[in-house]
């Protein structure tokens, strides 16, 4: 609107000074204010206007994006001493967890198991070489969970003994 009276007042100035009484200039003023000098005035008005909207919603969208990503290194640090403290609490422990995965016959350990039956953390064995670490009582309670789970798609989490290192491991 400042535009729009700016550019009225300079067309009165304009009648004005080419010799008009003021309400002539006055007049002269708004049928210039018409048509196309109008026409403009509303276009660059409305520029102004998208570009305005355009840049709060920009500046609305960084400050949530760095809302985002503050939140996001918070969850990685929190992950990260979780980790840690899992690790940690496993060695110290002595406790596990591993994940089998019967269609590729392969068994991943935690390091704290591969800590427990005292191999290597590159040691990685078929399913089959991973259940022959469980005590000879223990073993049938693991294989019924994992035919369990097998069946049922519902993970299991039990407390049983293992043995150490095998002698043989071929």
């Amino acid at each position: 609107h400042i535009l729009e009276s700016d550019r009225h007042l300079a067309y009165v100035v304009l009648g004005l000074k080419a010799g008009l009484p003021i309400e002539a200039a006055q007049q002269r003023a708004r049928e210039q204010m018409g048509g196309a000098t109008r026409a403009l005035i509303n276009i660059i008005l409305s520029i102004y206007s998208t570009l305005s909207t355009n840049t709060l919603n920009l500046m609305r969208s960084l400050a949530e994006h760095r809302q985002d990503k503050a939140a996001l290194s918070r969850a990685q640090e929190e992950a990260t001493e979780r980790e840690f403290f899992l690790h940690q609490s496993q060695l110290v422990g002595q406790i596990g967890g591993w994940r089998a995965d019967p269609v590729k016959n392969t068994v991943m350990w935690t390091e704290g198991v591969n800590a427990i039956v005292e191999m290597p953390l590159d040691y990685k064995p078929d399913l089959e070489t991973g259940l022959d670490f469980y005590t000879a009582e223990t073993r049938p309670k693991v294989v019924e969970c994992l035919n369990k789970t097998l069946s049922t798609g519902e993970p299991f989490n039990i407390q049983v003994q293992v043995t150490g290192a095998q002698t043989d491991l071929s």
